[in-house]
């Protein structure tokens, strides 16, 4: 590790000055790395004839050591990164975090973008149902808000809204990946939790509300659970952190088969049968916040891992 000594540089240790660095041994102000806060650095790269424009979607392909358009149709293929320059029809930069300027992009300031499915190097404001990637969040005219590393779900017909999970501090289940995608893994000890809030969307018509997960042990035998309890925050009403009114889903224990890794989709009633909660009506523009666990009481002592994106809202 190199060590600098301020006050052999003549420099005040406390209020060093220098110039904008311009080799990797320079140092650097605080000032002049503040500067890269709000808009990561850019990857730069020379790739003869990449046919990209500003805006594109793209993805390193390993198989050909490549960089291509991207689209929802394989995990392998979803969006990782928005070409930001084009300097030559060879060179290009690319971002995946941070906010990125796309002067006159023409898009609607505040809606979510995806991968598209059908159009390569595209972006759709509608989730596939399939392979769900959010690429950006239009922040205004001039501007979007990159959303890559977001961890993300489909939205489901009828439901409304993407199911992007959080967890609060020391209750978090692991984060990891495996089989080439994401997985929240429980522990065997019914204190981890995972949380969402969706929107109830203007179109609902009062019937029940229902969430799809996909999950999976690594047993051939033994059971297991997980399942939600849902709070019902109405719209001028309630506050933000309400529990007054809440549902525990009504879902079985999983047994599992012969086949290790086993997956299985799990219905979760997030309100009963008439669409109310606490025998009060869930209505549009209300918010539910959902918190899903792993339940006590059922013999797997393997991690259960949720399979993060892969979800599904609907009404039935």
């Amino acid at each position: 590790m190199r060590a600098y000594d301020f006050t052999q540089l003549g420099e005040s240790a406390s209020n060093p000055t220098y110039t904008t660095p311009s080799s990797d041994d320079d140092l650097a102000t605080k000032a002049y790395v503040d500067g890269f806060a709000s808009s990561a650095v850019p990857i730069s790269v020379n790739q003869v004839a990449h046919g990209f424009a500003v805006g594109d979607i793209i993805y390193y392909d390993t198989s050909g050591g490549s960089w291509e358009k991207a689209i929802s149709t394989a995990d392998a293929t979803r969006g990782t990164y928005f070409v930001t320059t084009v300097p030559t029809v060879d060179d290009f930069t690319a971002n995946q975090s941070g906010e990125v300027t796309w002067t006159s992009h023409g898009l609607t300031p505040g809606d979510v973008h995806y991968t598209s499915a059908s159009s390569a190097g595209d972006t759709t404001t509608t989730a596939p149902a399939q392979y769900t990637q959010r690429c950006f969040l239009v922040k205004d005219a001039n501007t979007v808000q990159l959303q890559f590393l977001y961890p993300d779900g489909a939205s489901g017909g009828g439901g409304g809204g993407s199911i992007i999970w959080s967890a609060p501090d020391g209750k978090a289940p692991i984060y990891e990946e495996e089989f080439s995608s994401n997985v929240w893994k429980f522990l065997d000890n019914g204190s981890q939790e995972l949380w969402s809030v969706i929107k109830v969307p203007s179109t609902y018509g009062g019937a029940q509300i229902k969430l799809y997960i996909e999950a999976y042990s690594e047993n051939t035998s033994n059971t297991w659970k997980l399942e939600t309890t849902t709070y019902l925050v109405r719209n001028g009403t309630d506050a933000a952190n309400s529990t007054t009114n809440s549902h525990a889903s009504t879902n079985s224990n999983i047994t599992n088969a012969t086949t290790a890794y086993k997956s299985e989709n799990i219905e979760l009633d997030l309100t009963d049968s008439s669409g109310q909660i606490n025998s009060v009506s869930v209505s549009a523009g209300d918010t539910l916040r959902i918190k899903l666990t792993r339940a006590t009481g059922t013999t797997d002592t393997a991690d259960i891992r949720l399979r993060d994106g892969a979800v599904e809202l609907k009404t039935t």
